[in-house]
């Protein structure tokens, strides 16, 4: 496990307290890898963390790994807001992912993920599929 490599004295010489998002834990690892294998990276930090995955998913998007931010949204909880960001950002330029992103945020909204979600919250979403639905193939 690369990850492994960082904790027993290769690169990552930073303790992990000190950052704030999991999608900076990121950007600093792949970083001091030199912009080493980011998939390989993003997979060893969520396969650290069981049950957190859908807390990966601003990190799969950013580096471009749609499906798997996908995949992990839908494994755990996931913040409905950042989802719907997602499917608002992305409608046009990658209306599948965006499709998706929405479609995962609404059973969050349902399940009760996130903080403070409110009726606008929901009506967002539903634009934001509607939005990249028009522009699906």
């Amino acid at each position: 496990m690369l990850l492994a490599h960082f904790h027993s004295g290769g690169h990552w010489d930073e303790p992990r307290a000190t950052w704030t998002t999991n999608l900076a834990t990121f950007k600093v690892i792949v970083k001091k890898n030199q912009g080493g294998p980011g998939e390989t990276i993003l997979r060893d930090l969520v396969a650290s963390q069981p049950g957190q995955e859908g807390k990966w998913f601003a990190a799969a998007k950013d580096a471009g790994f749609f499906e798997l931010a996908i995949e992990l949204a839908n494994k755990s909880p996931s913040d409905p807001r950042t989802l719907i960001r997602a499917a608002r950002d992305f409608a046009v330029e990658r209306p599948d992912f965006a499709l998706a992103a929405g479609m995962t945020a609404l059973p969050g909204i349902a399940n009760g993920w996130g903080y403070d979600i409110a009726g606008a919250d929901v009506l967002d979403a539903y634009a934001a599929v509607m939005a990249a639905a028009r522009m699906s193939t």
